[in-house]
């Protein structure tokens, strides 16, 4: 049975776990294709928008790459196509994210206060305090579920690009005799994840019941538990969310989850498939606060990638019992995350896939874009690399539409790059546990207190490209110079870049990505000369 695959991000918290997810499917750890969906009430949430950013950069590389004169066929780079809801019909345009509230302010508006009975208005008032009734909601749901459970389940879903693309998508990959797994991402201590979560399970269950087909669809999902917290608030920001409501609404929806997966209906129809748990402990601290809207966008963290791993493995074939454990030593390695390599079509573990993405960016952003630039091409048009892998393919970066994809390219590899020092750097201060996984100094420096925002990178001109063969901890790779040296000379015998069908700009970025790929110690795939 064929699989299809569904991702969808709920809240801000959501999106930037489908932010980590995107970077796996760069790096090759993922299915052929996934469909993503994205779900916020705060549709200018900066979290939002950095993944929607992510996103499209993906998607417009992947087209730009591996259509028309460019072939990227037989690369590990942007081998997953990558779908989502968009407001236009026709050629994909800006990514739609399903608001479900977007048309009202409140829940006095929403619920239409003012025409209610006395009785129900009693009620209301009963349940939902002055400041809930009046709160704005085109900020979200200020980390409060009850108020997003009420607006998710008085919203509508008909008719909307999220319910064409995704809520349909999935019913006729269940007609098609195939397999629709559907994994949910969002937070258990705010309030569009939470309140979320379930509402969009049982809807996926409701729609697909008539099916008949009921081992055709799964549903996973991983709530994010507390794993970070804000600075100090101003009075005025009272209302939104705060890092003591975080644990005391952990509290409260951990005991309704305990309840659901021990009710009798629940074992009859579970309502997941697989539902992990995610934390942190101690908590990350920010620093800072932001209420919402477009001053909310936090750094990557790691464990909104440990969220992306579990629905990698998801996706994948089912897994043998295997165990993950956590070494005595305060930083966090490789080891230490979950492996893909049983169910990961590919063959890579997390190492070798997002290693050898982050080495081709360093080397991309150090070493071959500056040069590339309209301006400088004159300068270097006469270089070896640029004859084997530029000119020979008549391939010009001066060339508008070429010149165009070189830049999102290194939008891209420096979203990579920041991406990977956000993880490594935070939390500060230095004593709290953190990621070990690439020699950072190289292309950022510690941040000396958090900001809103991912962590910036040096200049391209001071990456320490010295350290490119072991930018990757535990993972053995070419040198800059190496690679260099096999950018300009034709490879002699059936090498694994002679294999690959490359064509046009994908000449030059399919061998680029292939000579700065690393090798795992255990496995020693890697072969020096190819």
């Amino acid at each position: 049975m064929e699989v299809d695959c569904y991702l969808i991000g709920i809240g801000g918290t959501g999106a930037k776990c489908v932010e980590s997810f995107i970077h796996l499917a760069a790096a090759n750890l993922l299915p052929s294709s996934v469909r993503i969906g994205l779900v916020d009430q705060d549709e200018s949430n900066g979290n939002l928008a950095r993944c929607k950013d992510t996103l499209g950069l993906y998607t417009k590389l992947y087209q730009d790459l591996r259509s028309g004169h460019n072939s990227l066929k037989g690369s590990p780079f942007l081998k997953t196509d990558l779908t989502y809801p968009y407001d236009k019909q026709g050629d994909p345009g800006e990514i739609s994210v399903w608001c479900p509230v977007s048309s009202v302010r409140n829940l006095d508006a929403l619920f239409r206060s003012e025409a209610m009975s006395p009785e129900v208005k009693y009620l209301y008032q009963c349940l939902f305090s002055p400041n809930d009734r009046i709160a704005d909601l085109k900020v979200g749901f200020r980390g409060r579920p009850y108020i997003g459970a009420a607006a998710f389940l008085a919203s509508t879903m008909a008719g909307t690009p999220f319910d064409k693309m995704i809520m349909q998508k999935v019913k006729d990959s269940i007609q098609k005799g195939n397999q629709a797994r559907i994994y949910l991402l969002g937070s258990i201590f705010g309030g569009t994840g939470a309140a979320g979560m379930p509402v969009i399970a049982r809807r996926l269950h409701k729609a697909m019941s008539g099916l008949g087909r009921k081992e055709s669809l799964k549903i996973g999902g991983c709530m994010m538990l507390p794993y970070f917290q804000f600075g100090s608030k101003r009075e005025e920001d009272m209302l939104a969310a705060s890092d003591g409501a975080f644990i005391e609404q952990t509290q409260g929806a951990l005991k309704y989850y305990h309840r659901l997966l021990l009710s009798e209906h629940y074992e009859e129809s579970p309502l997941f498939d697989s539902l992990s748990f995610l934390g942190w402990n101690p908590l990350i601290n920010l620093g800072y606060f932001a209420e919402g809207n477009q001053a909310q966008v936090n750094p990557s963290l790691l464990p909104e990638l440990y969220a992306a791993l579990a629905a990698t493995r998801f996706f994948a074939n089912p897994l043998p019992g295997n165990l993950i454990a956590k070494r005595p030593e305060e930083k966090i390695s490789w080891y230490d995350l979950p492996a893909l390599d049983y169910g990961n079509p590919s063959g890579l573990t997390v190492r070798e896939g997002v290693g050898s993405l982050v080495r081709f960016c360093f080397a991309y952003l150090a070493s071959y874009f500056p040069f590339m630039k309209p301006e400088n091409a004159s300068n270097y048009e006469n270089q070896p690399w640029w004859r084997r892998l530029l000119a020979k393919k008549q391939v010009s970066p001066t060339d508008a539409t070429t010149s165009d994809t070189l830049q999102s390219l290194e939008k891209y590899s420096k979203m990579v790059l920041q991406w990977g020092a956000s993880l490594s750097y935070l939390p500060l201060p230095e004593s709290q546990q953190r990621a070990d996984l690439f020699q950072v100094k190289a292309f950022a420096q510690r941040p000396r207190a958090l900001q809103p925002g991912q962590v910036q990178l040096m200049d391209y001109r001071g990456f320490q490209r010295e350290e490119f063969s072991d930018l990757v901890k535990m993972g053995k790779g070419l040198s800059l110079e190496d690679v260099y040296e096999k950018m300009c000379t034709r490879q002699q015998g059936k090498s694994m870049a002679s294999k690959m069908e490359l064509d046009g700009l994908g000449w030059f970025v399919g061998h680029l990505y292939h000579h700065c790929r690393i090798y795992d110690d255990q496995k020693n795939r890697f072969n020096q000369a190819a």
